[in-house]
């Protein structure tokens, strides 16, 4: 144990600070006796985040220290924490018992006192000051990373379509279609001229949707049959259309697409096709599209490959939250993606064990 002179000391310093000025004094003094003195040189690396725990909590008596959580690519994520004279670390990890998420650097010359993971947890449990503080500490510091994430987003995706905007104002261009009689040859000219990547085809002359023909028809339907090119378009088309109101939202949309695997949903008005939204409109700025996601789901071989697309629906819900999902179209697209994963697991699992049996029968 420290000297008795050397405690006062400490309880005088800490003392001058927020929770400390409001905890009893035995709560002070346990503090004061247990914590140890730390030195570090102005740029050194006090904390590492990492897969260990923080070997307890750093409390500066004097200069500062900056707080900055790595991206992947190692930059920072936000901008640097400043901690001075009073403030402690890592809050978050030692109440979540979990390793930290940010790298802490001396920026100047900095003595800290340690208080040991042990004796921390003791102290939320006796002292109801330390403990309040520490959560509304924590909580403080959730909302400014919150703040800071969604407006990170916003800066990267201000052409991002809000979630719950009418696709009505997604719409652009009018509908590409053509009647169900016109020849192959005739219609893939107008998507090549046009640049689209599907066609409607549609009933004249209100213009109601019969069915749907896209590039990724072409090699299937049309080149591996050797079907003629005088062929009518009706032949090869995808029918019924899955369609949706001006009204729906872009969450219906990429629900629609999602539960589907489509790429491409004609927007009506009444009976009328009055636009066509597509996936790329959807998440053109998004790193990792919905389809993608499903795309890498499906064709898994291992379910290695499966934990990796977890990760990736992490980030990708991640970015979502922070654009503003709403609760519920949040829920739905997580879910979809889950069902999918859990489905092709049990279908790799089966494939193991069917393997392994025929091993075995060998």
């Amino acid at each position: 144990m420290p000297a008795s002179a050397l405690i006062r000391e400490n309880i005088a310093a800490l003392r001058a600070h927020a929770p400390f000025s409001e905890m009893s004094g035995a709560d002070v003094e346990y503090v004061a006796s247990r914590a140890r003195l730390q030195y570090f040189a102005a740029g050194e690396v006090v904390l590492e985040p990492g897969t260990e725990l923080s070997p307890g909590c750093f409390v500066v008596r004097q200069g500062a220290v900056e707080g900055i959580m790595p991206d992947r690519a190692g930059g920072a994520v936000a901008p640097p924490l400043a901690l001075g004279p009073g403030d402690f670390f890592p809050i978050a990890a030692l109440m979540g018992s979990r390793p930290p998420s940010t790298r802490y650097v001396a920026s100047s010359d900095l003595f800290c006192w340690l208080l040991a993971r042990e004796h921390f947890d003791a102290l939320l449990a006796r002292s109801p000051e330390f403990s309040d503080y520490c959560n509304r500490r924590m909580s403080a510091l959730m909302e400014l990373s919150m703040q800071v994430v969604q407006a990170r987003y916003a800066a990267q995706n201000a052409q991002w379509r809000l979630m719950s905007q009418p696709l009505r104002t997604l719409l652009g261009r009018s509908p590409i279609g053509c009647a169900p009689e016109t020849p192959l040859a005739e219609a893939l000219a107008v998507m090549e001229r046009e640049g689209v990547g599907a066609m409607l085809i549609l009933s004249p002359p209100e213009a109601r949707p019969l069915g749907i023909f896209t590039r990724q028809d072409v090699i299937g339907r049309i080149v591996l049959p050797g079907l003629p090119l005088s062929t009518p378009i009706s032949s090869v088309m995808s029918h019924p259309v899955s369609t949706l109101p001006t009204s729906a939202t872009v969450a219906d949309a990429m629900i629609l697409m999602a539960d589907q695997t489509i790429r491409h949903v004609p927007i009506v008005e009444g009976d009328a096709v009055v636009g066509m939204v597509t996936e790329r409109d959807l998440f053109a700025l998004q790193r990792r599209n919905l389809r993608q996601l499903g795309d890498s789901i499906t064709q898994a071989r291992e379910p290695g490959q499966l934990v990796s697309v977890a990760g990736e629906i992490r980030e990708w819900s991640r970015s979502l939250v922070a654009q503003g999902v709403a609760a519920d179209h949040l829920t739905r697209l997580i879910s979809k993606m889950n069902d999918l994963l859990t489905q092709r697991l049990v279908e790799l699992l089966a494939q193991t064990a069917s393997i392994r049996m025929t091993d075995r029968v060998r």
